[in-house]
């Protein structure tokens, strides 16, 4: 006797995992969407989405564009938006950090990723210790020593393999860095932001 056919009603569904959605906003134009997209690749972060939005180089700006995008997520499922930026004093006032930490107190799914003096010092974390990095991350001319090309990320890529960016995890993880509230200590939270797209 043949055996029932199955109810397709009683089918199991599959239900295809939901995917974070991770939504940057860099103040600079190139280099940090390259290094987050290779960075993404090469830590094979495969649970989120990766998106920039472009906005000017003003944290009035970055924060206004960001007002904009969070229609765009989900905190309840995880999603999250991260302003990326350098502590830059020549154009970035202490009231106006004080707006990104507001800014960031609205919703768990705000954050900031920043770097003092610049997003440079965080590459350098990849080869030197956070005192070596302090001293050349103002010299475009020693930075170019250590990371051959590194004002166009493509062409030194290769460097930053998945263990030196571990190695620049955990040493800004271990040593001082900057905050909204604080932002000219020397360092860099741009960990915070590759955690948040790993787990």
């Amino acid at each position: 006797m043949a055996g029932k056919s199955q109810n397709p009603l009683n089918r199991k569904q599959y239900t295809k995992p939901y995917r974070r959605k991770l939504l940057v906003i860099p103040e600079g134009e190139k280099t940090e969407k390259a290094y987050l997209c290779h960075a993404k690749y090469t830590l094979g972060a495969e649970s989120c989405n990766l998106s920039f939005s472009r906005t000017r180089e003003s944290i009035p700006s970055l924060m206004e564009c960001a007002r904009k995008s969070c229609h765009q997520i989900n905190p309840k499922r995880g999603d999250a938006i991260w302003i990326v930026l350098d502590h830059d004093p020549d154009s970035h006032t202490d009231a106006q950090f004080q707006s990104l930490t507001d800014w960031e107190n609205i919703s768990p799914a705000y954050h900031v990723a920043l770097s003092s003096p610049r997003f440079e010092l965080w590459l350098l974390l990849h080869f030197k210790t956070l005192d070596q990095a302090k001293k050349i991350a103002d010299s475009d001319q020693y930075i170019q020593k250590i990371i051959p090309g590194f004002k166009q990320f493509t062409r030194c890529r290769y460097l930053f393999t998945k263990e030196t960016i571990h190695t620049a995890m955990e040493r800004a993880r271990q040593s001082p860095h900057p905050t909204t509230t604080a932002p000219h200590i020397p360092g860099s939270t741009i960990f915070l932001l590759l955690d948040d797209m790993c787990r």
